[in-house]
């Protein structure tokens, strides 16, 4: 897999006529021309593998489009490409994440950036609630992204993620590049506690593939479910930007949903110092 991510580095940051692809004006080309020019040329990649080895670059280099269909470098570039991401019309709703402690400020002033440079939405509310869960008991707001883009915001989409199993590199399914919902019949978990959003979606997801959601253990965030992961108790899924522990793999969870993150701007405003490092880290990973 080594191999094949500086392959892709070296096509998609450097030399796309080496193998006979554009890249179009922000570093973009469609998955399915990559993966039939690299074969013309001798390379023996697929769609999965490619999925696979952005879901497991621990350093974030590569991104899948909101639809699927097209990968690009996220940095490093030395052909001339414009990473920075346009407007963008949202859907009529987003949502945002926050505790219940905020909701009468809220209430009173409306959802403010403070002291950041912009307010962060998720396009579904199973992630917001998980933000808001960062601070303490969470609050989920529905947000009118489509009169507010038509009064005049903008919306900028930061980046979208699908999900990632992890698992030990001894685990039986070790060799598969990409795992079907149907895989996890009868593995044991490590999952969010009863009722939050990812662990609804994931048993939606489950079911709709025949199987039940097996609970190893049970766990509030990213971080302590990869590390109850990593510890044996069970195998998880979660957002494809989480970092992979060392000692473990990930390969992308196929069939689950996308997740935009969106960064909502006044007109006028600049990023610049934490709030451009912030967002940076954001778009590469």
């Amino acid at each position: 897999m080594t191999d094949l991510s500086k392959f892709l580095s070296f096509v998609l940051r450097h030399e796309p006529a080496a193998i006979g692809i554009e890249l179009d004006r922000n570093g973009w080309v469609e998955i399915d021309c990559l993966v039939a020019q690299c074969r013309a040329h001798g390379k023996a990649v697929s769609r999965e593998l490619i999925e696979a080895v952005v879901a497991t670059n621990s350093k974030r280099r590569f991104a899948i489009s909101d639809d699927g269909r097209r990968i690009r470098a996220s940095q490093g570039h030395s052909v001339s490409v414009e990473l920075g991401d346009e407007p963008a019309e949202p859907p009529e709703l987003l949502f945002h994440g926050t505790v219940r402690g905020s909701l009468p400020s809220i209430r009173a002033e409306g959802l403010l950036k403070r002291s950041r440079h912009h307010v962060h939405l998720s396009r579904d509310a199973g992630t917001a609630c998980t933000v808001g869960a960062r601070r303490g008991r969470p609050v989920v707001l529905r947000i009118a992204a489509g009169r507010m883009h038509r009064d005049g915001h903008e919306f900028l989409p930061l980046r979208s993620v699908g999900q990632k199993v992890v698992r030990p590199p001894s685990h039986r399914r070790a060799k598969r590049h990409s795992l079907r919902p149907a895989d996890l019949a009868g593995e044991p978990l490590v999952v969010a506690p009863a009722g939050r959003p990812h662990r609804v979606m994931l048993q939606q997801l489950l079911r709709a593939s025949g199987c039940e959601l097996q609970v190893g253990v049970e766990a509030t965030g990213w971080e302590l479910m990869l590390q109850f992961a990593r510890y044996g108790i069970g195998i998880t899924v979660v957002n494809d930007f989480c970092p992979t522990p060392k000692a473990m793999a990930a390969v992308p969870l196929e069939g689950s949903p996308r997740t935009t993150y969106y960064l909502v701007e006044r007109s006028g405003f600049t990023s610049e110092g934490a709030a451009w490092l912030i967002i940076e880290t954001f778009r590469s990973g």
